[in-house]
């Protein structure tokens, strides 16, 4: 605490001899009171000194141990109602294991319909190149065994098989359209269906019933890869982090070393000037940590080395620049213009202006 003095100067009032008591005054002009003499006012102040040394501007940053490769599964359909969700919270799959499913009773008769339709396309088509082929052989063995003169009036082979082409070519016609429907109601079921796209664990399901209809868009399962864990950070401080840059993460009580992880592999693209992602992952082989498990990083966002700095409350910002308030060599109240630096939220870099352990009053 800082004091000063300031006397207060008082002007001492001509006396009155007075012989043989007031008489000798008008009423009026009696003295009524003595007068007060105001000596050693004491103001005080609150005063902190200039510092020497580093600063840095600094921010948190949180980091959750999680699956960086997640995917959500949703229908692309709206209004369908359900049939079966296959799988529940924390079971293991594999790619392509099938996990819901809408309501596909009427494609799948549709399906069963179209391939008893291509069966029966085929069995026609064989038994009808089965018969070309035995009334084929008659014909060659027919002809070989009539005289010359009566052989002319039986069919040769190729005229059979040509009188039956037109019959075979319209049931393989007709069984390529028949397999375009199925393709097309395959097609529809598998819109209908929701299969894993990697080995996984999933991580949440929607409660739903037959009873429900869907919604288009809306994630039913999600499922996630826990063998690609790593601790990541949703900042938008995403900027400063580096591939290959080193920071110390403090998880509990325990300080790790982590690695910054390029993102390319993972297909994840930050946009500038906006929330981003960062991966992290351990230097040094450590054991598994729990899902959303919590670590913080520091971060210096800007930093000077060997400088002055100050409590920020020292600081008056005005409409010409910075200042604080000092003394002079005779203790009197003075102000100073400041250029100032970088801040974090305590204090403030004084680039010039003011000397290392000088005292300043704080605001």
């Amino acid at each position: 605490m800082k004091k000063k003095t300031t006397a207060a100067c008082v002007g001492l009032l001509a006396a009155l001899q007075i012989f043989g008591g007031c008489s000798l005054l008008p009423e009026e002009d009696e003295l009524q009171h003595s007068p007060v003499i105001v000596e050693n006012q004491v103001v005080s102040y609150k005063t902190t000194f200039v510092q020497a040394g580093d600063i840095a501007n600094t921010t948190e940053v949180v980091c959750t141990y999680k699956p960086v490769k997640t995917e959500g599964y949703a229908f692309d359909l709206e209004g369908e109602f359900f049939d079966t969700i296959f799988v529940s919270e924390g079971q293991h799959v594999m790619e392509g294991d099938l996990l819901a499913q809408l309501d596909i009773s009427a494609i799948e008769a549709s399906i069963s319909s179209n391939q008893h339709e291509i069966d029966v396309a085929n069995l026609n088509a064989l038994h009808l190149q089965q018969e070309r082929d035995l009334k084929s052989e008659q014909a060659d063995a027919l002809r070989k065994i009539l005289p010359a003169e009566m052989a002319g009036s039986v069919q040769t082979s190729a005229e059979v098989y040509s009188s039956y082409q037109n019959r075979i070519n319209s049931i393989y016609n007709n069984i390529t359209v028949l397999q375009l429907r199925k393709n097309e109601l395959l097609q529809r079921k598998a819109e209908r269906q929701l299969h894993a796209g990697f080995e996984g664990t999933v991580t949440a399901v929607e409660n739903v019933t037959n009873r429900d209809l869907c919604e288009q868009g809306k994630v039913i399962v999600t499922v996630a890869d826990t063998a690609t864990s790593m601790f990541t950070a949703k900042t938008k401080y995403h900027e400063n982090f580096k591939p290959g840059q080193i920071y110390d993460m403090t998880l509990g009580d325990e300080i790790y070393s982590v690695e910054v992880v390029d993102l390319e592999p993972f297909g994840v693209v930050n946009e500038p000037g906006r929330e981003g992602v960062v991966y992290f992952e351990f230097k040094d082989p450590v054991a598994d940590f729990d899902q959303n498990s919590i670590g913080r990083i520091n971060l210096v966002l800007e930093e000077s080395k060997n400088t002055l700095y100050v409590l920020s409350s020292a600081i008056v910002t005005t409409s010409n620049g910075s200042i604080v308030y000092g003394f002079d060599e005779n203790g009197v109240l003075t102000m100073i213009p400041v250029e100032v630096g970088i801040s974090n939220d305590k204090y403030t870099e004084i680039k010039s202006g003011v000397t290392a352990s000088q005292e300043l009053i704080l605001e």
